[in-house]
């Protein structure tokens, strides 16, 4: 899985060889994550920024469809490349169906996933790697930047993803707490995959039910990793004592 916490290896090679940058793909290939010059991995979002802001100047205008759980970074870099974003549920296949929807409609179209995958819809509307490996070659030579000069050009942010256990059945009534409450608040948010709530342009949290084990996701992001600590940690204590009174009335133990 190319996370991070496995790519210590191809950072240091990437240094000794005075490359260009590193690439490490997932098992199927169809998701790429980028190492710079210096070592560091981009994440999916960031390096998925930078290879939409290169379609778009290539291209011209055209819509980026974008998981719910990426950072505010690819919005940031869409609209300043004359774009905009759709965002919708995370998972691949209900991006590609939306940017095939979209082209249907005579728009131009693309995605990217946060953990790598990027949809070029010129060569086909489904995650390459390849094909990220050779955006990312042409963005570099036509910008002249490297992709650590090229990162530096964007905001630099914080996020932070934790989990809650609660039992399945009992996920629907938490999100209908969690929801309602939110909802009335006065902040933008959004209900399309859990709930995303904006505190701000630069800050947000995110609270999503996973769909294959018995936890909800918590994720947050700020322009402070202390920020974005309290906020993961505030939140899940709101999970928390939401799950425990919901799992009293309703008789559940775990």
């Amino acid at each position: 899985e190319p996370l991070p916490s496995n790519l210590g290896e191809l950072g240091r090679y990437v240094k000794s060889l005075r490359a260009t940058f590193g690439v490490a793909y997932d098992g199927d290939a169809d998701r790429s994550i980028f190492v710079d010059e210096n070592g560091n991995v981009i994440w999916g979002d960031r390096s998925g920024a930078m290879l939409s802001e290169h379609v778009l100047k290539k291209h011209g205008s055209g819509r980026v469809v974008v998981g719910v759980s990426a950072s505010w970074v690819v919005e940031y870099a869409v609209k300043r490349s004359g774009g905009s974003v759709y965002w919708t549920k995370v998972g691949s296949v209900g991006i590609t169906y939306k940017i095939i929807e979209l082209t249907s409609k005579g728009l131009f179209a693309f995605g990217l996933e946060e953990n790598g995958g990027f949809f070029y819809t010129p060569h086909q509307p489904v995650r390459d790697g390849a094909m990220s490996t050779a955006l990312m070659l042409e963005a570099i030579a036509k910008t002249g930047m490297t992709i650590a000069e090229y990162n530096l050009t964007l905001p630099q942010t914080y996020t932070l993803k934790d989990k809650v256990r609660c039992p399945n059945p009992l996920k629907p009534k938490v999100m209908d707490v969690i929801v309602k409450k939110y909802s009335g608040m006065g902040y933008r948010y959004d209900t399309i995959d859990g709930i995303r709530v904006w505190l701000s342009d630069t800050e947000w949290f995110m609270i999503r039910p996973s769909g294959t084990e018995p936890v909800i996701r918590v994720f947050a992001e700020t322009l402070s990793m202390r920020k974005t600590c309290e906020i993961v940690k505030d939140v899940k204590k709101e999970l928390h004592n939401i799950i425990e009174k919901l799992a009293k009335s309703h008789n559940f133990h775990f």
